[in-house]
């Protein structure tokens, strides 16, 4: 429970800043050079713990989370202990607070606030006073655990608070692992529940704790079935979601794989990141880059663009490849990172930058990110990054790339959702579908691909007018935005879809079918052919069309009832039986060429962007009924 620390008689000393003239940009190395933004405003940081009050020691300050929460019951603004304890603890030649008196007498005055904050029975609170939840508490296993890691190798604080740390992040980790509501809240966000895991590792790497091990190695072995969907993704939701999934869910599995690696609890690990990596292999779609774009001596990289309309909590449409230890236990898992050679040379690259830069460095202003714990997490975790060679091999294999004929379906048995893959010569497409939607989900065709234009076509979650579907009128809501009861037929086969990652028989060969009703109003037939992809919309009176396109500008022509879209020596067709119109969207990001680094954050260790590709969307007003047809040509 909260505690009343008003009585508290000693006076925080105030933390001194420093110039960018008293510090060596020289002296910063690998990723270190992520660093300075945070230890020139670190005396902001340290001196934002309150001195005195019913709060003393809640850091006041907003750098970490959304301004609205930061609010003194909000044990997730307290992550930002990581960032006073890791400036108090590194020894670096740069680092004038490491062991530094003003920082520890702040830093146990957080840390007391923190132990204070927590249900008895190891809760934290998030959202209001006592309003305990899973999120804070298992984020706080993650944070506390390293910051305690880094203490353990470092300056000290006092003997007996530290001592309550400790118990309070035991409490933090039983009651993760033994309490139901926790746990089922963990099964639809597991993300949050899995926080546990990466603290439970850096937990057992400090103490021998019989209780704590028998609860977590029971959790993670529940974790298989319960937080990942048998389709390889991991539940947000009870859905997909790429922002959890590549970023919350890959800093677990990195913190805990750093811990456990020499363990028996690495397969458990691996089991997981293999299913996931399964799940990317076939809905993360290589992009060519722009052979036309240079930043600095580092090869230019399309990343990948993302089957994302079935993702029921945030959008993510495109990213880069990102290093992961676990991908080199995997056949094709050093496909999704930057190379060792690349990894290398942008880290040069980026010190220099600094270097050439210095001493300018962004002000610090408040926003959710402006200072987060996260860039602090990760200094000293093993990852992993393939040789050149090894990563376009590893690449070939994708299943897209290796073959040209199949059909595959990814599917969920929580919410039934289907993701269909279909292979052919001339493209790959990917039709999403479930019976029930969420609010934003999106089905139907979701994403097309060409081997040379790479992605042309690309739905999107939760918006109305640039996703892909049939509507009432262009501003209206697909059909395709709630739930579908879709017939599946390959060849003269009706298709029963199968919990987990299937290939289908005669997938490399028979045409496949896929069909839906539209509400009550019509049907819709789409059908993957040899050459071409041909829908069919029957629909009582008018209806609307959108097909959204991926594409640069001057790439797209309208001609009457065609679309075409020239991406240099391969065309995209969209040839309907109706006049098309073409309206424009900007995309919130463009994904151009790019050397520029989050000085709040670690540095995104991989190649540059170099995609240049904006969304159109081609509509064809129709009555009635409706035929149209997507096609490539040289």
């Amino acid at each position: 429970m909260m505690t009343d620390q008003s009585d508290a008689d000693a006076e925080l000393p105030r933390v001194d800043p420093i110039g960018s003239d008293e510090v060596d940009a020289g002296a910063f190395e690998g990723l270190d050079t992520s660093l300075p933004y945070g230890l020139l405003h670190f005396h902001r940081i340290a001196n934002g713990v309150r001195e005195g009050g019913d709060n003393r020691g809640f850091i006041d300050i907003h750098v970490w989370r959304s301004e609205e929460n930061n609010e003194p019951y909000n044990a997730r603004i307290m992550e930002s202990l990581l960032t006073l304890v890791c400036f108090y603890t590194r020894d670096r030649s740069w680092n004038v607070y490491y062991g530094d008196p003003a920082v520890r007498a702040r830093l146990e005055a957080a840390f007391e606030y923190w132990v204070g904050m927590q249900h008895e029975d190891g809760r934290f609170s998030e959202y209001g006073v006592e309003e305990w939840n899973l999120a804070s508490t298992a984020f706080a296993t993650k944070f506390i655990g390293q910051a305690l890691v880094y203490l353990d190798d470092g300056p000290s604080i006092d003997a007996g608070l530290h001592d309550r740390v400790v118990e309070s992040l035991r409490d933090a980790l039983l009651v993760t692992f033994r309490h139901e509501e926790l746990i089922e809240h963990g099964r639809s966000y597991s993300n949050q529940y899995s926080n546990a895991f990466a603290g439970a590792g850096a937990y057992l790497s400090l103490f021998d704790d019989p209780e704590v091990e028998a609860l977590f190695e029971r959790r993670l072995e529940w974790s298989l079935d319960h937080l990942q969907s048998p389709a390889g993704f991991f539940y947000e939701m009870d859905a997909p979601d790429w922002s959890y999934n590549l970023g919350t869910h890959q800093s677990n599995l990195l913190q805990a794989h750093h811990y456990l690696q020499d363990t028996e609890h690495l397969p458990q690990l691996v089991e997981k990141e293999e299913r996931w990596a399964d799940w990317v292999a076939y809905n993360a779609l290589l992009e060519p880059a722009d052979p036309d774009a240079t930043a600095g001596d580092t090869p230019p990289d399309g990343g990948f663009f993302l089957n994302c309309a079935a993702d029921a909590r945030n959008t993510t449409r495109h990213r880069q490849g990102k290093g992961s230890p676990l991908h080199q236990y995997l056949p094709h898992g050093g496909a999704f990172s930057p190379s060792a050679e690349e990894r290398d040379t942008w880290l040069a690259e980026l010190g220099e930058d600094f270097e050439d830069s210095w001493p300018v460095i962004d002000d610090l202003v408040g926003d959710f990110w402006a200072l987060s714990p996260y860039s602090l997490l990760h200094l000293d975790h093993d990852t992993w990054y393939p040789g050149g060679a090894e990563r376009d091999e590893a690449r070939e294999r994708l299943p897209y790339v290796a073959s040209d004929r199949f059909v595959h379906q990814h599917v969920d048995d929580r919410t039934d959702l289907v993701c269909t893959h279909v292979r052919r010569p001339e493209y790959y497409a990917i039709f999403n579908g479930a019976p029930e939607a969420s609010s934003d989900q999106r089905f139907g065709l979701g994403i097309l691909w060409h081997p040379d234009a790479g992605t042309v076509l690309q739905s999107r979650k939760d918006v109305r007018n640039t996703t892909y579907g049939t509507r009432t009128g262009p501003d209206d809501a697909p059909y395709e935005g709630s739930g579908l009861d879709i017939a599946y037929t390959l060849g003269d086969t009706t298709v029963d879809p199968e919990a987990g990652s299937h290939e289908l028989p005669a997938g490399d060969s028979a045409p496949l079918t896929v069909e839906y009703p539209l509400g009550d109003a019509g049907h819709k037939s789409i059908r993957f052919g040899e050459e071409d992809i041909e829908v069919t919309v029957t629909h009582d009176g008018d209806f609307v069309e959108s097909i959204p396109i991926l594409a640069s500008d001057g790439q797209l022509t309208v001609s009457g009832a065609r679309v075409g879209a020239d991406y240099g020596d391969t065309t995209l067709s969209v040839a309907a039986e109706a006049p098309l119109e073409l309206a424009v969207f900007s995309t919130p990001r463009r994904f151009q060429p790019s050397a520029s680094r989050r000085q709040s954050g670690v540095p995104s260790v991989a190649r540059p962007i170099a995609v240049d590709k904006r969304l159109f969307v081609a509509r064809a007003y129709s009555s009635d009924d409706l035929t149209y047809r997507l096609s490539f040509s040289e």
